[in-house]
């Protein structure tokens, strides 16, 4: 914005949002490219699926690579496995959690 306005390139009542002057850029309106907004070009745009393949960052206990060996051999009791199932992307909506003794 800072750029229009030292150009004089509109009034100064009429200077429009940045969000109006990018969407001007994207439809060709005016003569910039998306290449010449180095700012633009940093900034990415989260996807809703980028969202979902991503893996956890928060971890909630060890891995289930360092348990130990005796509990893969399931004969002693009380080891147990949690795990939760998610029905719906609503994260609103109720989870189911599983117990397993292994």
């Amino acid at each position: 914005m800072a750029y229009a306005h030292k150009q004089q390139c509109f009034e100064k009542e009429e200077i429009p949002s940045t969000t109006t002057m990018y969407a001007w850029i994207d439809q060709q309106i005016m003569e910039t490219k998306n290449i010449d907004l180095l700012e633009k070009l940093k900034r990415r745009h989260s996807t809703r699926n980028s969202y979902y393949s991503r893996p956890h960052h928060r971890v909630l206990g060890p891995s289930i690579e360092t348990r130990p060996r005796e509990i893969e051999s399931r004969e002693s009791f009380g080891h147990w496995k949690i795990d939760t199932v998610i029905g719906t992307k609503d994260k609103t909506k109720p989870v189911i959690l599983t117990l397993v003794e292994r």
